[in-house]
């Protein structure tokens, strides 16, 4: 099986299209709004990116506080301390069993 031959190198050159608009040609206050767009855009979306930080955050700490409230309810079904690294807490029963 040959492979597919491909055309002379040299052949496949980029072609360079004319540009569409030159700064001269674009007036000032156009580019001064482009820019001000631009940099605002950066600002939003820093701002974005640090409420979904802070939201997750607090997602993340609600869930942490929920599961250590269950693992002391369990603890203390189960008459242990509920201390985290206690001797009789999850860790030493897992090394318990094996």
């Amino acid at each position: 099986m040959s492979l597919p031959q491909h055309p002379d190198p040299r052949s496949r050159r980029l072609r360079v299209l004319p540009p569409i608009g030159t700064p001269r040609s674009v007036p000032v206050a156009a580019w001064q709004a482009l820019r001000t767009s631009v940099q605002q855009w950066a600002v939003d979306s820093q701002r974005a990116a640090c409420r979904n930080a802070m939201v997750a955050g607090t997602a993340l700490a609600a869930r942490r506080a929920e599961r250590e409230d269950v693992e002391e309810f369990l603890a203390a079904r189960e008459g242990r301390s509920g201390v985290p690294g206690s001797e009789d807490g999850p860790a030493a029963e897992r090394t318990a069993r094996g």
